[in-house]
Order: structure tokens, then C-alpha cells, then sequence
């Protein structure tokens, strides 16, 4: 299933969802960027004058407009954390339904440790990056955006600096990215091969326990001795 059709089909569902999350950031991105300029005139107009008025008034307006932003970043985290596990719930529901439908082939080829880590580890990772996208991811570009308006109206001459800020945080973060990218991969390895040790210690507990059992019953054990031949018989696992 393509990336396109896979977010088509698990995210529809939620749409109302997440356009209440564009909504919430939005208004919490515009309220957190207003703070400066109120304190910028609680300190021109308040402090620098001596006029108490000014200051308890801005001052009010500040705390008003904290209290807004915090709860539309609350409603926004929210709303973004009930989405990213209603699509880690349905990725793992049919992830795990096509598994089982796997042929003992189709199971040898990836293995069964890969396909825990699919099952388990990898649909975190999705589920967590969705979670991001619907806080940090969203709330990036908008902060950028309306950050840039405001300071082309503060001063136009000093936003200039933002041509050669914002280009070189975005290859720096770009860098970093292409960095981590081998690391995360070896990382996936590394929970494969645990995985696999884990799975075999668990199934290993039985066959210890069985050969450390003490006897209860030799009589019923062995009562029946018997000789098992196998003629022309033979086993191999597929492409092997």
C-alpha cells in the first residue's frame, strides 16, 4: 500500500479532528506571537512613564491572553494525541491481519523478529511522528510565517537577517536529518536481533522447564517403550 493511500484511508476518518487541530495551533501560534508586542508597551508606555494604569491594564491583557494560548495548546495536543492513536490502533489492527494471513514462506523470508518490530516498534514510531506533526510540525511553519509579518512591520531594515537565518537553520536541520538516517536504521537492526533473542528465551522456557522437570510418574512415562523408524523421510525448509 502506498504512503498516499495509506494516509487517504487512516486519517479520513479523523478529518474533523485535524482540521480542529490546524484551527487550535493557529490561534495558539497567533496568541503567543502577540506577547512580545504587549510587552514591548507595558514597558514603553507603563514602565518607562511611571503609569501604573498602563501597566496593571497590559499587564491583565498579558495574563488573558497566556491563559488563551495555553488552552488552545492543551485543546491542540489533545485533539493531535487522539489522532495519532486512533492511526497507530488502525495500522497495527492491519498490519497484524495481513500478517496472519502470511504463508510459512512469506513468514521465513521477512522473519518473524522483522515482523514484530513492524508490528510493535515501527507503528510507535509512526503513531509518535503523527502525534509531532499535529504539535511541533504544524505550529514550525506558522510560527515562521507570522513571525516573518511581524518583524517586517517592526523593522524592515534588521528582518533582512531572516533571508540568511532561516536558510541556514534549514540546512542545518537537513544535515542532521541525513545524519541520524544510518543510525536509525542500524537502530531498527538492533530491536530485530532483540527481538529475536527475546523470542527465543520465551520459547525456550518451556523445553527448560521440561528437561529440569523432576519425574512424578515413571511408570505412566514408561509404560509403552517403542521404536520409531522413518523411511524415505525427509524435511527441508523452503529455499534452503
Amino acid at each position: 500500500m502506498s504512503l498516499r493511500r495509506l494516509l487517504k484511508s487512516h486519517l479520513a476518518p479523523h478529518r474533523r479532528a485535524i482540521v480542529l487541530v490546524l484551527i487550535l495551533q493557529a490561534g495558539q501560534t497567533t496568541t503567543g506571537l502577540l506577547l512580545p508586542g504587549l510587552n514591548a508597551t507595558l514597558i514603553d508606555d507603563g514602565v518607562l512613564l511611571d503609569d501604573q494604569s498602563v501597566i496593571w491594564r497590559m499587564g491583565g491583557i498579558m495574563l488573558l491572553v497566556s491563559f488563551i494560548q495555553v488552552v488552545l495548546l492543551t485543546g491542540a495536543v489533545w485533539y493531535a494525541s487522539e489522532v495519532a492513536m486512533a492511526f497507530g490502533r488502525d495500522i497495527r489492527r492491519d498490519v497484524f491481519d495481513r500478517v496472519t494471513r502470511y504463508s510459512t514462506r512469506e513468514i521465513g523470508r521477512f522473519g518473524t523478529p522483522s515482523l514484530i518490530t513492524r508490528i510493535t516498534n515501527d507503528t510507535h514510531q509512526i503513531q509518535t511522528l503523527t502525534a509531532l506533526v499535529g504539535t511541533m510540525m504544524i505550529t514550525a511553519p506558522l510560527t515562521m510565517a507570522a513571525g516573518t509579518v511581524l518583524a517586517i512591520r517592526t523593522d524592515a531594515g534588521l528582518s533582512v537577517l531572516l533571508l540568511v537565518v532561516v536558510p541556514l537553520e534549514i540546512v542545518v536541520a537537513g544535515s542532521i536529518i541525513i545524519a541520524m538516517n544510518p543510525a536509525f536504521q542500524q537502530m531498527q537492526e538492533r530491536i530485530d536481533r532483540i527481538n529475536a533473542v527475546l523470542r527465543e528465551q520465551i520459547t525456550g522456557v518451556r523445553v527448560v522447564r521440561a528437561f529440569t522437570r523432576e519425574p512424578t510418574d515413571p511408570v505412566r512415562d514408561f509404560a509403552q517403550p517403542g521404536t520409531v523408524q522413518f523411511q524415505e523421510a525427509g524435511f527441508r525448509y523452503p529455499g534452503a
